[in-house]
Formats: C-alpha cells, sequence, structure tokens
C-alpha cells in the first residue's frame, strides 16, 4: 500500500496548547510509522480533510510548503527502493529520511522520543489495553528519572539501571490511593515491556545492542479469589427485583462466570454473537476467535434479557457494586490474599466479597470447569490462554480440594 500522509493528534497538545505535526507513512494497512516533522501547531489549524495547514494560519503558505517537501522526500525514498528492489519496511524509509533530512537526528534522539515513536508506532498494532501500559510505564520512567535527578540515556541502561528502576518501582512510587511500592507482579509487566520496547529499539538498528539478560521478569504466586458454583448458584437466586442496577451487574457478572470472557469482551458482547448452542466472538486482547458453548444457567440469563446483554457499566464501578452483591449473597467466609512488594509478603484477611471483581469471572470458569473434570485443553480453547503455564495461573484450588479431587479420580477408576 506504501502511502505517505500528513497528519496530526489533535487529542495531544503541548503546555503551550500546540500538537506535533506527523509524516504518517505507511507501509500497509496495519503497519504505519509517525516521524516528526518537527513543526507545531494549534490544533485548529489543521484541516484534516486536506492534510494540511489552514489558510486561517498566519504563516500557513511557508508551512505548508515546508511540509509538501519532507512529503515528497519521503515518497522519492519509498519510490526509490522499490525499484532497487529493496522492500520500503517502516525502519528502512525512517532511517533513510533521517539520513537525507538530518543525518545528526538519528542518534541524538532523546530515549522519550523514541520511547513516544514507538507508542505511536504501536497503536494500530495493538489494542487499546496494551497502548495504556506502555503509557504507564513512560509515566513511571519519567517518574524514576526525576527521583534519580539523572536523564535516562540508551548507553545508561545496563544491570544497574535495572536493580534501581526495580528499586524505585517497588520501594519508592506513590500509588494514587497513598501506599508507596508496587506489587511484584506489576514490576515484572512494567520490565515484561521495556524490554520489548529496547527490543523494538535493537531490531530497527536506531540503538546499540543491550545485554538485557538481567532484566529478570518478576512475578508472583496470585491469591486471587474464585466464585464457587454453590456461591454463584446463591447469587443466581438473589432477588434483586428492587434494585434494577444491581440485577443488570449480577446478572452480567454470572454471563462472565459461565464463558469465561474478560471485561472487555464481556462488555461488549451482544446478541450478534450468539447462536443456537454457541457464542462465538474474537477476544479484543488477543484477536484469537474462541467458541464458546451455552450452559443451562446462561441460557436462562440470555433468555430473560432476550439476548440482549445485561447493562454494562465502567469496570471500576461495576467491581463496587458487585462487592455488595456478593455480601447480600452471603459471600462472608474470610479470605487472606498476599501482596508481594518488593521482599514484603504482605497478608490481607476480608470477607470473601471484598475480592471479588470483574475479573473474578474468568477465574471462576476455569476453576469450576476444572473441579467439573473438563480437560484443561478444552477450557484453554474456550478461555483463549495461550499456554498451559498462563492457564494454570487462573486454577485457584487449594490442597484440600487437590486432595478430594485425587480421591474422587481414584473411586471413578476403582469403579469402572
Amino acid at each position: 500500500m506504501h502511502t505517505v500522509l500528513l497528519s496530526v493528534k489533535k487529542n495531544y497538545t503541548k503546555r503551550d496548547g500546540t500538537t506535533p505535526i506527523y509524516l504518517e507513512y505507511y507501509f500497509s494497512r496495519e503497519k504505519r510509522k509517525l516521524i516528526k516533522t518537527g513543526k507545531y501547531i494549534e490544533p485548529q489549524y489543521w484541516n484534516n480533510d486536506l492534510r494540511e495547514v489552514r489558510r486561517s494560519h498566519q504563516l500557513h503558505k511557508e508551512l505548508n510548503s515546508y511540509l509538501k517537501t519532507l512529503k515528497h522526500k519521503m515518497e522519492r525514498i519509498v519510490d526509490d527502493s522499490i525499484l532497487k528492489g529493496v522492500s520500503p519496511t517502516l525502519s528502512y524509509v525512517e532511517d533513510q529520511f533521517y539520513l537525507r533530512t538530518s543525518p545528526e537526528k538519528k542518534q541524538t534522539l532523546s530515549f522519550f522520543e523514541r520511547f513516544e515513536e514507538f507508542i505511536e508506532t504501536k497503536r494500530s498494532q495493538v489494542v487499546k489495553d496494551v497502548v495504556k501500559d506502555y503509557n504507564s510505564l513512560s509515566k513511571h520512567l519519567k517518574g524514576f528519572e526525576e527521583k534519580s535527578k539523572k536523564s535516562i540515556m540508551f548507553g545508561d541502561i545496563n544491570e544497574k539501571f535495572y536493580d534501581q528502576f526495580v528499586h524505585y518501582l517497588e520501594y519508592v512510587v506513590k500509588k494514587p490511593k497513598g501506599e508507596i511500592g508496587m506489587q511484584k507482579s506489576t514490576v515484572g509487566k512494567l520490565i515484561k515491556n521495556l524490554k520489548v520496547f529496547l527490543n523494538y529499539c535493537m531490531r530497527n538498528g536506531t540503538i546499540q545492542p543491550i545485554d538485557l539478560s538481567a532484566f529478570k521478569v518478576l512475578n508472583s504466586k496470585a491469591t486471587d479469589i474464585y466464585i464457587s458454583e454453590k456461591e454463584l448458584e446463591d447469587m443466581h437466586e438473589l432477588d434483586l427485583s428492587d434494585n434494577k442496577l444491581f440485577e443488570e451487574i449480577r446478572d452480567l457478572f454470572i454471563i462472565g462466570c459461565e464463558t469465561g470472557l474478560r471485561y472487555s469482551d464481556l462488555s461488549r458482547l451482544s446478541k450478534e454473537h450468539i447462536s443456537d448452542k454457541f457464542i462465538r466472538i474474537t477476544m479484543k486482547k488477543t484477536l484469537d476467535n474462541v467458541v464458546i458453548p451455552i450452559s443451562q444457567r446462561l441460557r436462562s440469563l440470555l433468555e430473560k434479557h432476550t439476548n440482549n446483554l445485561p447493562l454494562c457499566i465502567p469496570s471500576h464501578q461495576f467491581n463496587k457494586h458487585i462487592k455488595t452483591i456478593g455480601k447480600l449473597a452471603d459471600i462472608k467466609e474470610y479470605q487472606t490474599k498476599i501482596k508481594v512488594i518488593g521482599n514484603k509478603k504482605i497478608p490481607e484477611s476480608k470477607m470473601k466479597y471484598h475480592f471479588i471483581s470483574s475479573h473474578t469471572c474468568r477465574r471462576s470458569f476455569c476453576t469450576n470447569q476444572f473441579l467439573k473434570g473438563m480437560p484443561s485443553i478444552l477450557i484453554r480453547k474456550i478461555s483463549g490462554h495461550s499456554d498451559e503455564r498462563s492457564f494454570l495461573q487462573y486454577i485457584k484450588i487449594d490442597e484440600e480440594q487437590a486432595a478430594q479431587q485425587m480421591l474422587d479420580r481414584w473411586l471413578e477408576i476403582e469403579n469402572t
């Protein structure tokens, strides 16, 4: 497809109210690259239909002339590469553009300028939640830079940098509610995305190779809860007819427990995804297609709502109300969750309903199906887990349940 356009991000402005003007190169419909032109304007002066600065801007002639020159240069780079039999990939065109327009620019881009370009490149390739994770990493890197009072440079990224950044995340970061330090699993996610960014830069040849062997992706054993079959039935039978909002949220929660869908998929489930015996949907996070059999309890809820799914609200509101519904359903046994922050294990004991959230649906589906004796390969096909290791983190059974499951299997074998 090989298209070159001019564009701005109207939803992103600097403190002075201006936004960058980009060259937007499409290698294909799915792969694109944004390259700064070095020019900024107020968003209201950009004509997105004509892809140029509006005439109401006092420097529109000069700016448009300059921008068109850059656009023509990039188009010539693409055309020349095709004539030479070279594939005009994103990294190739970017390299050639910088070499022809500003040979020193390629080497002088700052760490965060590179990170911003990385996010813009990935924006069309990954789901919004992943972009949010990249932006979160950028925020914490800037916080680390401010705390250390030293600019982050690619040449300084080594094992010492890793140790200092991890220490900052585990013992220094102040969370929105005032708590200090992140859980080990959250730190691991940030390190994982940092490695994605650094490997991206190395593959493109924009930075010198960095040894990332010491960049361990930390993790900790999850102690999250699941809702048992009996608790699900208690919630299902709960009379909420006097509170329509709670009834809708309860029904949506149970549908989540019967399908194993993430909230991002559950919130967009519609009658178009539902057939006679199955739900067919493409998962937003992984783009994998899944086919989910409709259980008897799920069928009753779908019929209740005539295949129009219950009201869907923002996840933070859902998480708040589902705890109250869990309390009303008498899900009150005490549970202890272990938070791992740095080298400390912090137990947190509360009644079980306090720990219910939207993600409890997915864990409950996997665990309940496993306890019913369903082979893990079948559950994974429906839940969309790509490997056994990540799937097993969703199986929430304790020692007593494991022993009982084994005893039941022995009895089945002896009686056959």
